[in-house]
């Protein structure tokens, strides 16, 4: 329920794609009061004073965010011309405090939060590098004054290479990755609770936290003294198996073949019952042994990989053409298409996937479609259809 609320919240503040604030003001444990508890607070006053504003920033100058009311949220756009090392630094005496970064392309640079149960000053900084664009600063804090400044750094920031997150499972309780060796790294959950460690001397950092379920979010922060900060959001899923074809299956087929993620398992299913047993994808490819289906059987196929979404296409079992397709050369001066196929069979021709003419029926082995002239080069495709039967096609280069 809180984290629907969170969502909810952001979304009324139009920076749900921008931000997720969190509350993380100390290493290894949660503060006292979540952003979320707060807001709910806020939002369950009968007449919440919530106020919003955008502006202007410039590097080198300071921007005072003074609250009245509950909630404010401040957004302002800053340009940089060219590659810039800055530091951040923000004061402030409000409850909830929340500065974040993101460029003109919703892409979350940085972001930093303090809850401030005692509401005395609080200040945080952080070293960044700016590339030229243009960027949002979103300013978000409860009632209290706050003042956020960005001043160019003597000496330019070095960049922190590597720095990697591992892809985050549903059921994991590590986060780990790569990373500049002693930089720190501080993994905070959707759970709002922050968790530290240090990249070792192999460029190596692991972080236990705990078990994440699948749609959580998290963002890792990676800093050290003469570097330029640099955070990731990382979304807890399951990795996407992008590669997955199943052939067409005849009435003759004793195979199901197709292509695959390398070491994933296929298997084929008809009414629900498994038929042949599973393959392992290899080199990209799979082969399923089967017994013949009749024609009309839909034939379901199932990839699978630890780690990974499952996937599953199903495919119809149809008769193969005894007859080839072919097409005689065309012309430019040519008004027709003609060639061979299967009788009863239809045909119709296309260019650049649009048809041109109208479709013909094989008739006696042959078929002729009427079409406009077409020009040199033109590439013409004719394509054999009937009920029940695998389409074929064939290509053919206009002269």
């Amino acid at each position: 329920m809180k984290k629907k609320l969170l969502s909810l919240v952001m979304s009324f503040m139009m920076i749900f794609t921008c931000v997720i604030p969190i509350s993380a003001q100390s290493t290894n444990r949660p503060a006292e009061s979540s952003i979320v508890d707060i807001l709910e607070d806020i939002l369950g006053k009968d007449d919440p004073e919530i106020e919003m504003k955008t502006g202007t920033m410039k590097i080198g100058q300071t921007k005072t965010v003074k609250v009245d009311g509950d909630l404010a949220m401040h957004i302002y756009q800053l340009d940089v011309a060219k590659e810039t090392s800055i530091q951040l630094k923000a004061n402030t005496n409000a409850q909830v405090f929340e500065v974040a970064i993101t460029s003109d392309e919703l892409e979350p640079v940085w972001e930093d939060f303090v809850v401030n149960e005692k509401k005395d000053n609080k200040e945080l900084t952080t070293d960044l590098k700016l590339k030229a664009g243009s960027y949002a600063v979103v300013v978000t804090a409860t009632k209290g004054t706050s003042t956020i400044t960005s001043t160019v750094k003597s000496t330019a920031l070095k960049t922190i290479s590597p720095f990697t997150v591992d892809a985050v499972l549903p059921g994991a309780n590590v986060v780990s990755g790569t990373g500049l060796k002693g930089a720190t790294v501080k993994v905070v959950t959707s759970e709002f609770k922050t968790y530290t460690t240090t990249v070792d001397q192999n460029g190596k950092y692991s972080v236990k936290i705990p078990t994440q379920e699948e749609y959580d979010s998290i963002m890792v922060k990676i800093s050290k003294d003469g570097y330029a900060s640099k955070l990731k959001v990382v979304d807890v899923e399951y990795k996407e198996i992008r590669t997955f074809t199943v052939n067409n299956i005849k009435t003759t087929s004793t195979t199901v073949t197709g292509k695959g993620l390398n070491g994933a398992t296929v298997k084929a299913y008809v009414n629900g019952k498994q038929i042949g047993k599973s393959a392992t994808v290899k080199n990209g490819k799979y082969s399923i042994k089967i017994p013949k289906q009749k024609i009309g059987t839909k034939v379901k196929v199932k990839i699978s990989k630890t780690g990974y979404e499952s996937r599953t296409k199903t495919v119809t079992v149809k008769k193969a053409f005894t007859s080839n397709l072919t097409i005689n050369s065309v012309k430019k001066t040519s008004t027709y298409v003609t060639g061979k196929g299967q009788s009863g069979a239809t045909v119709r021709a296309y260019v650049n996937g649009k048809q041109i003419g109208k479709s013909a029926t094989v008739k006696n082995g042959k078929y002729s479609i009427k079409i406009p002239k077409q020009s040199k080069g033109k590439k013409i495709t004719v394509k054999m259809t009937k009920t029940n039967y695998i389409t074929v096609s064939k290509t053919t280069t206009v002269k």
